[in-house]
This record gives C-alpha cells, structure tokens and sequence, in this order.
C-alpha cells in the first residue's frame, strides 16, 4: 500500500524527460521508460511512473509507507520541496487538492487514517508489526466479530459438517432395506 501523489504542470506540456532528469539528481533511480524509485528518507521511498490519461501527462508518486511520524513529514516536504523547486503541482491524491508545506499536519492525518486502514484489514504495509506511538488513537488490529473469528470455531463447524453428512449417509444406508 501507498500513499498517492501526482505531480504535474499548471499548464503547458509536460516535460516527462526533464522531470526525470531532475528527480535523477535527487537521487532517483531512473528507468528508461519513465519509472523508478527515490528513496527519500529511508525506509521510505518515492515510486515513480510516468502516466497519461488522455491529454494529461504527469509522474504518478507512491510513498510507501512507514510507521515513524518524522520520516513520513521529511518524506512529504522533500516531495513538496522538489514540486516547488521545479515549478510543478503537487497533488495529494487521498485528499483531492495541491499539497503545499501548510497541509503537513492534513497528509499525516491522512497518512496515519491510511495506515490504521491498513492495519485494521491486515494489508502487508510493513515488513514488521507497526507500533504507531506518535498516533493520538491504537492501532491494534480490529477484533474480528461473531462465531467465525475465532479459527477453533470453524474447525469445528467443519467438523460438525462433516459428521452430519457421514450420519446422513449411514442413516440412508441403513433405512434402505425399509424403503
């Protein structure tokens, strides 16, 4: 899972190569055909592609996602910065409008909305259990609800399945002689 961003010209054709060249001197690791990865703050990572839609063009960014609060700000004002400095649109894609400085506070709302989604559906986010101390509310998993939660409850009614059917087979079996 990731964290969307698209980064676009205000107006104007968008200059795929230029951009690429660019991002390549911030550290990206370019691809010929306009995808790559920009570790911005490790762990996390910027992914890059080129897209098209019609008459738009733009770099599609996927920030992965990490638990620590101040990688994740580091990682979203580098991508801000790197906008600006090249007189590009940054959008963020989850809330729908320009990301600038201000909205930092906004993103990692949003950012940790993201990660307690995650987590809460057991998406491989991480490569380890996140413990999200920065985060006002727990991230634990969600308790799954009703009888079916719990793995020894449909053991058993697998079970419980089963002996009704061989039951009813040797039920058949033996009233047949009687029918």
């Amino acid at each position: 899972m990731r964290y969307e961003f698209v980064l676009q010209k205000r107006e104007g054709p968008y200059p795929f190569e230029e951009i690429e060249a660019q991002l390549g001197t911030q550290g990206a690791l370019m691809q010929a055909d306009g995808s790559g990865v920009w570790p911005l703050v490790p762990p996390l990572q910027c992914f890059i592609r080129r897209t098209q839609e019609g008459e738009r063009h733009f770099h599609s960014l996927g920030l992965s996602m990490d638990n620590n609060h101040e990688k994740a700000s580091q990682a979203f004002l580098a991508l801000v910065g790197f906008a600006q400095s090249q007189g590009l649109q940054l959008v963020d894609a989850q809330l729908l409008k320009e990301a600038t400085e201000r909205d930092e506070a906004a993103f990692l709302a949003q950012y940790g909305r993201l990660l307690e989604y995650a987590d809460s559906y057991g998406s491989t986010v991480f490569a380890h259990k996140p413990s999200l101390t920065w985060m006002t509310h727990s991230l634990s998993p969600k308790p799954a609800k009703g009888l079916l939660a719990n793995p020894l409850a449909k053991v058993l009614l697998v079970l419980l399945v089963v002996a009704v059917l061989v039951f009813y087979k040797l039920a058949q079996k033996a009233l047949a002689p009687l029918m």
